[in-house]
């Protein structure tokens, strides 16, 4: 192989490929990046047995070839460069050359035939969506995705394309945040994305809503297709959560709040609390304002807000850093906090739209007073 590339195309190029990467294997290969060159493209390819992500960038090719560079050194050389372009050069025994300005280094990389093979998924059926509108999504509900492998498929967010809807939702156990957009065509697909891939799909989706993206599905793969990159990924198995009928319809409590002063006693709450000894907060809505109150070994703090109530008058635990991270990731200025009883979940939505859902398990407050 015998290529030259700008630097920048190839740095930001590797910067993504990186995350599919394994950082450490006794499969030396995925520990690499795959680099191929052919026409007047340079391929590069990182794949971790779980999750994939492949780029193509421009490169004037003078001979064909390829090879595995080691991930890490790869991303530092092209970091520290003080050049334009670089140049590579490699031999039929994978040495490396590669030139930068004044700077050239020689590094062994490892045969490509080495290197896995990528999941191959059909491209009959794809759906077409939104970068911006998939990114805003997924970040708006990624907080609530599980972290422990209690339930393995709740390691992740479920795509669920029916009915004209694209709605995207994550569950841990104790929260769930639910995101629908209307989508053009009658597409009827569902499955589960890891957490890890959707990370890294974030660092390259656009936040343009006009720039569009493809998804690919098999039965045990996706690929998501993104201008010169792919992202491709196995699915989760199982049976995720009926979100659908976990959300409830009525409410015998409705409060309506501006959601930044709302956060804002929150985070002042946040001073006198300690990670690893959660203590609930109480609430209380009545006559028209909040009622927030929080003990712990640190000290008190009790704070009254003004808010629109409807209905009933009730007194109800929670864990502070989920309603926190519920609020910051609603986007709107005010949101309606629906309530039935101190052992329901509350429904967290904006005004006038069914666009985003939270729910919120609340605490028991008697086990702590």
């Amino acid at each position: 192989m015998k290529i030259i590339v700008n630097k920048e195309d190839m740095k930001t190029a590797v910067t993504k490929v990186i995350g599919a990467v394994s950082a450490k294997s006794v499969i030396s290969a995925i520990e690499g990046i795959l680099l191929k060159s052919f026409g007047n493209t340079l391929f590069l390819a990182g794949y971790d047995l779980e999750m994939g992500i492949t780029a193509t960038i421009p490169a004037s090719v003078e001979r064909e070839g390829e090879v595995i560079f080691p991930a890490k050194l790869l991303l530092e050389m092209l970091t520290r460069l003080d050049s334009e372009n670089v140049f590579f050069d490699m031999d039929d025994k994978c040495m490396c050359t590669i030139v930068g300005g004044k700077t050239q280094y020689n590094i062994i990389g490892i045969n490509a035939e080495e290197f896995p093979d990528l999941p191959s998924v059909s491209v009959d059926n794809a759906v077409t969506l939104s970068q911006g509108e998939v990114r805003d999504m997924i970040a708006q509900t990624f907080f609530a995705i599980a972290q422990n492998e209690q339930r393995p498929v709740h390691m992740g967010s479920k795509f669920d394309i029916k009915n004209g809807y694209f709605n995207l939702i994550s569950v841990d156990g104790f929260r769930m945040a639910v995101c629908r957009r209307k989508i053009e065509g009658d597409e009827k697909k569902s499955f589960v994305v890891p957490r890890k891939t959707l990370n890294e799909l974030m660092k390259i989706l656009s936040d343009d809503y006009d720039e569009k993206m493809s998804i690919n599905i098999s039965k045990k793969h996706i690929i998501f297709e993104i201008e010169n990159y792919t992202v491709i990924s196995r699915l989760l198995e199982g049976d995720f959560i009926d979100y659908e009928r976990a959300i409830p319809s009525s409410w015998e409590t409705e409060v309506r709040i501006n959601r930044r002063i709302f956060i804002e006693c929150f985070e002042r709450v946040n001073i006198i609390t300690e990670e690893k000894l959660i203590n609930p907060v109480k609430l209380t809505f009545r006559d028209n304002s909040v009622q927030i109150e929080c003990t712990t070994a640190v000290g008190k703090i009790k704070e009254s807000l003004p808010a629109k109530i409807e209905g009933k008058d009730i007194e109800i635990g929670f864990n502070n850093r989920y309603l926190l991270d519920a609020l910051k990731n609603c986007k709107n200025d005010e949101v309606i906090v629906c309530l039935n009883s101190p052992e329901s979940s509350a429904k967290i939505i904006p005004p006038d739209s069914d666009d985003y859902t939270m729910l919120v398990l609340p605490m028991r407050l008697n086990k702590y007073e």
